[in-house]
């Protein structure tokens, strides 16, 4: 059976298989974990998720053999390491891209996760939603969310240690915007 609906949670929650369209046309098909986790544009990663996937452009940078990110607006040679990225077709050294990822995905330090990326914040603005809290931090001249529990100790102007897992990252051409 076959169900339209222009609610992304609905079809999150109900549906065994989505089909994530823009303009009549298909851009994705797959289970809801599958476009979630593994968008394979930019319109779908942007189009999935409350709130939105975060969204950095920068430079894809090969230093030997380990490939990285360069935020457009980065200080100090600060790169992202992408050495734990499946990329489905490399980029190009000095290609444009864009890296995604989920608020969720920043958070606590935890020494389980085997690829995180230490970074200290100051929150902009914070929302409490029940639960958890959504906080703003401005990240190399961008506007970033990161999902944090309720009980992390948060406050305006603060700088608080968290990491983001790099193992939940997606990588997109600027140019085509599709997943790479």
């Amino acid at each position: 059976m076959i169900y339209v609906t222009h609610d992304q949670v609905e079809a999150m929650s109900l549906a065994t298989r989505i089909a994530v369209m823009n303009e009549g046309i298909i851009q994705q098909i797959g289970t809801p974990q599958e476009i979630y986790e593994k968008p394979n544009s930019v319109f779908v990663a942007d189009f999935i998720g409350s709130p939105a996937i975060n969204l950095i452009q920068g430079t894809f940078s090969k230093d030997g053999t380990a490939p990285n990110f360069i935020p457009e607006q980065q200080k100090d040679n600060f790169k992202i390491s992408l050495s734990g990225y499946s990329f489905d077709s490399e980029p190009k050294d000095g290609q444009e891209i864009i890296f995604g990822f989920r608020p969720e995905h920043i958070n606590l330090p935890d020494a389980s996760l085997k690829s995180q990326l230490p970074v200290e914040l100051k929150p902009s603005m914070i929302e409490l939603t029940g639960y958890e809290k959504e906080v703003s931090f401005e990240f190399y001249g961008n506007e970033i969310t990161g999902r944090l529990p309720r009980h992390i100790d948060t406050e305006l102007g603060k700088p608080i240690s968290l990491s983001l897992d790099l193992s939940e990252i997606s990588i997109f051409d600027r140019a085509s915007t599709m997943r790479i």
